[in-house]
């Protein structure tokens, strides 16, 4: 069993292509990963893919590691500490999907401090089909 009560707290996204054609994955990174809202302070470590080609079925993982050593602040002052969000891009030769966007989000608490649950919303979407080249250059 994973304990997600610590850091560091890995991950691991498996990326599956379900098409009939090989699969190249061209370009993965994190953006706005800024723990507590300061640029330069990431809170999320990005590992992989382990193989740029993925056979029709297969999957190639991605793995993501959370971990500062700074407890979150409440930036928006309503008495509940702000997890760190940060977005998943993978940059691939799919026509379906050619750039897919997965939201990554952790928080980190002072021990004893109940951790209630948050959502993890995605700020924002890509159309089926289209292409956003420059977001791993943000």
């Amino acid at each position: 069993v994973l304990d997600t009560r610590t850091v560091p707290v890995r991950k691991t996204l498996l990326l599956k292509n379900t098409c009939g054609a090989p699969l190249t994955i061209q370009q993965v990174c994190l953006i706005n990963d800024a723990h507590n809202g300061v640029p330069g302070e990431r809170a999320f470590a990005l590992e992989g893919p382990d193989r740029s080609v993925v056979g029709p079925g297969d999957v190639a993982g991605v793995r993501i590691t959370y971990d500062h050593p700074e407890i979150n602040a409440d930036l928006d002052m309503d008495a509940v500490r702000d997890p760190d969000r940060a977005i998943l891009v993978v940059q691939s030769d799919a026509s379906n999907a050619p750039t897919l966007v997965v939201p990554v989000c952790g928080r980190i608490l002072p021990e004893g401090e109940t951790a209630d649950p948050y959502d993890c919303p995605l700020p924002f979407t890509v159309p089926a089909g289209q292409r956003l080249d420059d977001l791993c250059d943000r």
